[in-house]
């Protein structure tokens, strides 16, 4: 059985303020080596992620909120990743799905706007 990521894309001003959920994101391709510097996930290339799962953010919009409690106990591995986070470790070689989510969440960067991608796995 494989293992998927979803999750959203969430915005705020740089000034503060609310999130906003942008876009939800239901199983872009299954990518194991993002998927293990994003989260440790599946990682059997031994690579060192860019964090462990942190959680949900507190501040989680109601829609992701939504969107992940569909998921029920399958859901597993939740967490988040700013936009710099997320350009560190998108490279030239990896699966487009996740260079097109980086290009989403970088027009909301250059429009002023902080970015997030808040993701969790099902198995």
């Amino acid at each position: 059985m494989g293992c998927d990521l979803h999750g959203t894309i969430e915005t705020r001003d740089r000034r503060g303020g609310l999130y906003k959920c942008e876009c939800i994101l239901n199983r872009p391709n299954r990518d194991y080596r993002i998927f293990s510097v994003m989260a440790d996930v599946r990682n059997i290339f031994d690579i060192r992620p860019i964090s462990k799962p942190r959680g949900l953010p507190k501040d989680i919009t109601s829609k992701t909120f939504l969107t992940h409690f569909r998921f029920g106990l399958d859901a597993h591995s939740e967490s988040y990743l700013s936009y710099q986070e997320m350009k560190s470790i998108i490279t030239r070689s990896c699966d487009p799905c996740y260079k097109a989510i980086l290009a989403y969440m970088g027009v909301f960067e250059k429009d002023g706007y902080e970015t997030r991608i808040v993701f969790w796995f099902d198995s």
